[in-house]
């Protein structure tokens, strides 16, 4: 029975977190001390100065996540505040019904069983989203949980900001999953997009003269010394080069150094985590991050993504990518044409301030994105809001402006195919071919859950043909995917384990653009522009005409249905609110209000 606790038992509780905390330090320092002053006869006094420090942030980490589990345990163990049981076990319920509805719809024999095994999978996708949207809402109710989020989503921020390097672009990435974390997180996180722990003035000079061989101010006709943003391995100042108005990326000094180490840490925690729940496979932590890091580290190579990005959109008016400056561009510092715009995810000024739809905007955002993927193969895997800019074209249009050119994937064509074949299936409902794609793709039976995980929708819905399948509801479907995630952390971790490593920055990319997209109220699902690039790609393959208008047919259809619902929506909002003064009394009076 839960009810509150002596004040002499809370202060116990708090020793013991801060203990916990403390013990955690200590074991991981001295440990990481042995490990960093063992003599190596290859080691360098930097790399033994660069381990030291890695495993430092290490202990870091161990000693914050140990207070947050101890705090989120005495929130469990002592709050007031009970969940109401029923709520769950009801979700549940429905959760089951639901899965059991889609593989009814999957293994239907014939058009009637099908078309039952459908009524049955929108009845339990409405009892779904309604038990989720109640445990949602009971969960924003309860003050003792939401105060516990936002004490440790700032403890994991200044964790982020004080360690820098790869804990920020984790966190970074954790702020695009608001249909999974708490806003609490989101909110916080949200500010290591482009304001993360800045260098100092010091540091950014003599990065500068290292890499230029002059100090900024010789360098350049003018070199701002505060950043206009600052990120997990730059900031960004701007400058004036040679006449022109430019933006210089400087990398945080030390960075390229002190990433080895953690990386080392990285790899070595997940072999950790896999001995002790190897049921939980997290190796492709590792296989993201490390073939990555040292790349986007190498501003050289930055420099000719943006080049052959702005090849690729050369002939695109909306879609515009900086000019580099080679003479001042080297190994960590970057000199660009200064392009400015509205950060991605600010709807209300893209509205007001340069006049555009923004739901016209998040259109032209998936449609860029899915041309790199399914086009041309060289595809930008970071466009989160600050790597997004919005402005008004000189006629008028959205314009878009896509920055930071460090973490790209190159996709050979036999993978970018099957890719292209498995979201063509899915658009399509057709089961075997989500089967075969998928396992094509070295996910075998658990195709079910990576179709799920890829359009974020259940099974039910992946495999229904009815077009109302590939709506969206909003915040009820983002309840019912936080249910879900929980339900399947294990399994999910075991789908990433197996795809192919080209697929783990794409699953990346896909969560900032779905973040992008619910920010500007998209109309135009993510998903749906996918398709559309996907049996372009195809038909340009293959020329399969017969495939490739059963795919258009259905966007078209499902695109034709959403806009004549949209209109009338407008319409029936326009009629709540235009109700003129000067009445019989009908529309307003009679009815009381």
């Amino acid at each position: 029975m839960r009810g509150r606790i002596p004040k002499t038992m809370a202060a116990a509780s708090q020793r013991a977190i801060r203990l916990l905390a403390g013990a955690n330090v200590a074991a991981l320092g001295t440990l990481g001390a042995a490990v960093a002053l063992k003599p190596d006869g290859d080691a360098t006094t930097g790399g033994v100065v660069a381990q030291a420090e890695a495993v430092g942030r290490a202990a870091r980490l161990a000693g914050t996540l140990a207070v947050v589990a101890a705090d989120y345990k005495g929130v469990e163990w002592f709050s007031n505040e009970t969940k109401d049981a029923s709520a769950s076990e009801r979700l549940k319920k429905a959760m089951a019904e639901q899965e059991l509805s889609g593989l009814e719809v999957e293994r239907a024999k014939d058009a009637a069983a099908r078309e039952a095994g459908v009524r049955r999978a929108a009845a339990a996708r409405e009892a779904v989203l309604r038990e989720s949207a109640a445990v949602a809402a009971e969960g924003s109710a309860t003050t003792a949980w939401n105060a516990a989020h936002e004490r440790n989503a700032a403890r994991l921020l200044h964790l982020a900001r004080a360690n820098g390097g790869v804990y920020v672009k984790i966190a970074q990435h954790c702020a695009q999953l608001d249909y999974l974390l708490p806003p609490e997180y989101t909110t916080a996180f949200a500010s290591c997009l482009d304001d993360a722990a800045r260098s100092s003035w010091d540091d950014v000079r003599a990065v500068v003269k290292e890499e230029l061989g002059a100090e900024p101010d010789e360098a350049f006709d003018a070199f701002e010394r505060e950043p206009i943003a600052s990120a997990s391995l730059a900031q960004v100042h701007r400058a004036v080069w040679k006449g022109r108005d430019v933006a210089v990326k400087v990398q945080h000094r030390g960075l390229r150094e002190t990433s080895v180490g953690d990386l080392a840490l990285c790899g070595a925690a997940v072999g950790v985590f896999g001995k002790l729940f190897p049921a939980f496979r997290m190796q492709w932590v590792v296989d993201e991050i490390a073939p990555h890091l040292p790349r986007e580290l190498d501003f050289v190579a930055e420099a000719a993504n943006c080049r052959r990005c702005a090849k690729t959109f050369e002939r695109w008016p909306d879609v515009v990518v900086p000019e580099v400056f080679d003479e001042a561009t080297s190994a960590r510092v970057l000199t660009m044409s200064w392009e400015p715009g509205v950060n991605g995810t600010r709807k209300e000024e893209i509205r007001d301030a340069l006049g555009l739809d923004p739901t016209a905007v998040a259109a032209l955002v998936s449609t860029a994105f899915a041309f790199l993927t399914f086009h041309d193969g060289h595809v930008h895997c970071d466009p989160h809001a600050a790597n997004v800019l919005v402005r008004a074209s000189p006629a008028g249009r959205p314009q878009l402006v896509l920055l930071d050119h460090g973490l790209y994937r190159e996709l050979d064509d036999e993978f970018r195919l099957e890719w292209a074949r498995l979201w063509r299936a899915l658009a399509l409902a057709d089961v075997p071919g989500i089967r075969e794609s998928a396992e094509a793709l070295g996910v075998g039976d658990l195709y079910p859950l990576f179709a799920a995980m890829l359009t974020q929708r259940p099974w039910d819905d992946v495999v229904n043909p009815d077009l109302d399948s590939l709506r969206r509801t909003g915040a009820a479907d983002d309840a019912m995917l936080r249910e879900y995630a929980q339900r399947y952390a294990q399994e999910i971790t075991v789908v990433l384990d197996r795809v192919p490593r080209q697929l783990l920055l794409l699953l990346k990319m896909s969560d900032c653009l779905r973040h992008l997209d619910r920010s500007l109220g998209g109309t135009t699902n993510t998903d749906v522009v996918t398709a559309h690039a996907c049996a372009d790609a195809l038909y340009a393959a293959d020329g399969r005409l017969r495939s490739y208008l059963r795919v258009k047919l259905r966007l078209w259809a499902y695109e034709w249905l959403s806009a004549f619902r949209g209109a009338n929506l407008a319409r029936q909002r326009e009629a709540s609110v235009s109700v003129p003064e000067l009445t019989s009394g009908f529309a307003k009076d009679d009815r009381g209000v």
